[in-house]
């Protein structure tokens, strides 16, 4: 059995948790070029929300839902026939009623963000047009939502110990692309070493040992 902290693809996804501190701060500085056209300089004000709902409710209902294909790296993604059991486990984990509820907390805990994005306003500079601002902090947190999302799930399942997974019953295979959400050209093989082979064996070169001096002579006596 492959341990599931040898998963290549839940290591990926989760390290992609770097990229959500760089799009908060994209998300800051437009955010700070909407005040002068909205007039909304504190939090819980109808821009709040509207941002709010937009970034965080979709992610949120696709890990409710229908959570994203973890054995992918969009524009490509992994064949369901092509999953191991071991794979096909991990995904079972996915569905599970305690990363739901991790997925609830992360979304309350995106909200918070955005309320501390929104007191720290006064103290930035507007670096572009309002409407610019207004479409900036929306995409930059959506993407920030989602990369939470995916990352805290992908980082949990990695918590999952050799024999608990075990006793996890593999995802039914043709209900994969239907439960989950796969984005990319579907293919056989995608990361360039296959997870669920064994490393190969060294070569064993014996050394070619030249005949006895005794039974030399004794095939020349012969000859």
């Amino acid at each position: 059995m492959i341990e599931v902290q040898q998963n290549r693809y839940l290591w990926i996804h989760t390290a992609g948790l770097a990229a959500v501190p760089l799009l908060l701060d994209i998300c800051l500085a437009g955010l700070a070029s909407t005040g002068s056209a909205f007039d909304y300089p504190v939090a819980f004000g109808a821009q709040f929300w509207a941002i709010a709902l937009l970034s965080i409710v979709p992610p949120l209902g696709m890990q409710l839902v229908k959570p994203f294909y973890v054995f992918s790296l969009p524009p490509l993604a992994l064949k369901p026939t092509a999953l191991s059991d071991d794979q096909r486990r991990c995904l079972q984990v996915l569905k599970t009623l305690q990363v739901k509820i991790l997925a609830g907390l992360t979304a309350g805990f995106s909200l918070w963000i955005l309320q501390a994005l929104y007191a720290e306003l006064p103290h930035i500079k507007p670096l572009m047009t309002p409407s610019a601002g207004l479409i900036t902090a929306a995409v930059s947190f959506f993407l920030a939502c989602l990369f939470l999302q995916i990352s805290v799930s992908a980082g949990r399942s990695l918590l999952v110990g050799p024999s608990t997974l075990k006793r996890v019953t593999p995802y039914e295979q043709a209900a994969i692309a239907h439960d989950f959400l796969i984005l990319g050209l579907r293919v056989d093989k995608l990361l360039p070493i296959d997870e669920t082979s064994d490393a190969p064996e060294a070569l064993s070169i014996e050394p070619a040992v030249p005949p006895p001096a005794e039974a030399s002579s004794e095939a020349l006596e012969q000859a």
